[in-house]
C-alpha cells in the first residue's frame, strides 16, 4: 500500500497530546476534531477485495455523520488537515428516528479494490447499510 488511509474523527480532548487540533465542545464535552483516525498505513500489504473493519464509533452528531476518508504518504499521520493528507471523499450516514448518538454507533469498513475504495457504515443497532465507492487514482 502506497498511502495511509485513515477518516477524519473526534477524541476526547487532552491538551498535551491534541495542542494543534480543532476543539470543539459538544454536550459540555471537549473533543479534538480533524484527528487521522488510521485504517492502514502506508507499507502494508493489501490484497485485492480485502476488508477491513473498525468500530464501534460514537456518532457526535444525531442526525447525521459525515465519514471523510483521506490518504497520505506519511506512515503515521496526526491530522487530517496536514498539508500532504488528501480527501479522497465522504460518506454520509442518516441515523434513523432522531434516536440519540449513543444508539447510532457505526462500524466502518474499508474494502480495498484495484483503483477504489468501497466504504461501508453499519448501524450496529439497525443493522442499515451505508454505502460509498472512492476514486484512489
Amino acid at each position: 500500500m502506497a498511502h495511509t488511509y485513515g477518516m477524519s474523527v473526534r477524541e476526547y480532548f487532552i491538551e498535551k497530546k491534541h495542542k494543534y487540533a480543532e476543539v470543539k465542545v459538544i454536550d459540555g464535552i471537549k473533543y479534538a476534531g480533524n484527528i487521522f483516525g488510521i485504517i492502514i498505513r502506508a507499507g502494508e500489504e493489501v490484497n485485492i477485495r480485502k476488508t477491513i473493519s473498525k468500530g464501534p464509533y460514537t456518532p457526535t452528531d444525531p442526525d447525521q455523520t459525515s465519514l471523510r476518508v483521506f490518504c497520505t504518504e506519511e506512515i503515521d499521520p496526526k491530522y487530517t488537515t496536514d498539508i500532504d493528507c488528501k480527501h479522497v471523499g465522504t460518506l454520509r450516514v442518516v441515523h434513523a428516528n432522531n434516536r440519540s448518538k449513543k444508539n447510532n454507533r457505526l462500524e466502518v469498513s474499508f474494502i480495498f479494490g484495484d483503483t477504489e475504495l468501497l466504504v461501508k457504515a453499519v448501524n450496529i443497532r439497525t443493522n442499515e447499510e451505508f454505502y460509498s465507492y472512492m476514486d484512489c487514482l
